[in-house]
């Protein structure tokens, strides 16, 4: 990720000071400038290590804070920063240790009504599901990212709308459209485009599916779509999501994952906090080779990843990994080693 237009930097702390002199003004019984909500700082530390061989690996600590500070009764200021340190060891030889640091997004949020909520600043790009909801290390179900994750992962500098109603009891409509005025500089990432997302959630079976666009308006302009799924079996604690994705310049691909949670599986109290996961992905490179974003493979590419999940407390979890790799007509391994804290403080304890 990389920085923030100096203009939109002014508009988005214009917008933090009017609404927190909004919120201060506000009547004795709005709860002050936290109009009765707490202030909380949350995130997560974690350690992970990539091993492809004894003498090839890569290795590093990540910090990833959050802080959601509410300014009133209708106002919401987020923002993360991300810090990773990762040293690769490659021919038996370690290589420098270079700090990675930026902002992953940094908004104001406006809750207009109970099904409309309008945002400005610094946001993640809503195409997906990885990034939005996935990317934290705490949250993910595996420690490295599908293959075709680089190909959405950004940040906007504009504004962005969110809205969500019942069709019907049975069907939930969501909709989200957004404008990303500017490319970033320094630490906070923006790129230039627009898009939206439409998605329709099924609360009976738990089932979720979307569709993403995205219209890139930088230097190269070109399209971007994508569908994803979630279903969260109910008769069961198993998830299971996926997403394909297609870019004019980019290439394409898809990823499906499963998550089986053991707690009813059995009554030993080690596996009844153990999680089971299975990915299965394929990346496509476009008839012309790119060089674009060079964190996506340079051919075809197929894999596939088991991992299991250990939670010895609710704030700490370790993650074990193996996946293998298959491009033209050769084939690589690697394991995933990591253990991840999740930290959460609110005002007031």
């Amino acid at each position: 990720m990389t920085g923030i237009f100096r203009l939109n930097r002014c508009a988005l702390l214009a917008a933090v000071s009017a609404a927190a002199l909004l919120a201060q003004t506000a009547p004795a019984g709005g709860g002050g400038l936290f109009g009765g909500a707490t202030p909380i700082v949350t995130g997560a530390f974690g350690f992970t290590t990539d091993i492809n061989n004894p003498s090839n690996l890569t290795f590093g600590p990540k910090f990833e804070p959050v802080i959601l500070l509410p300014l009133g009764n209708r106002f919401l200021f987020e923002t993360e920063y991300s810090m990773e340190l990762p040293v690769e060891r490659a021919d038996s030889t370690l290589g420098p240790a270079i700090l990675s640091h930026s902002f992953e997004y940094m908004q104001l949020s406006y809750f207009a009504t109970s099904n409309l909520i309008i945002t400005g600043g610094n946001f993640v790009t809503p195409f997906g599901i990885y990034k939005e909801r996935l990317d934290p290390q705490w949250t993910r179900n595996l420690l490295d990212e599908p293959m075709i994750f680089p190909i959405n992962d950004y940040s906007s500098i504009g504004g962005m709308v969110r809205t969500s109603f019942y069709l019907s009891p049975s069907v939930k409509l969501n909709v989200t459209a957004d404008y990303g005025a500017t490319e970033g500089v320094a630490q906070i990432g923006g790129e230039k485009q627009t898009g939206g997302q439409v998605g329709l959630y099924f609360p009976g079976p738990r089932f979720e599916v979307g569709a993403s666009y995205s219209r890139k308006l930088g230097d190269e302009k070109f399209n971007v779509a994508g569908m994803d799924f979630v279903w969260n079996v109910r008769r069961t604690p198993l998830d299971i999501r996926g997403e394909a994705v297609w870019a004019d310049l980019l290439g394409k691909g898809y990823w499906v994952e499963g998550a089986w949670r053991l707690s009813k599986a059995t009554g030993n109290r080690f596996f009844r906090h153990s999680q089971i996961v299975g990915r299965a992905e394929q990346y496509f490179s476009p008839a012309q080779a790119q060089d674009l974003n060079e964190d996506l493979p340079s051919v075809n590419t197929k894999a596939f990843t088991a991992g299991f999940n250990y939670w010895p407390t609710d704030h700490v979890k370790v993650a074990f990994a193996y996946g293998r790799q298959f491009d033209s007509g050769q084939s690589q391994g690697i394991w995933s080693l990591g253990v991840v804290y999740r930290f959460t403080w609110a005002k007031g304890e």
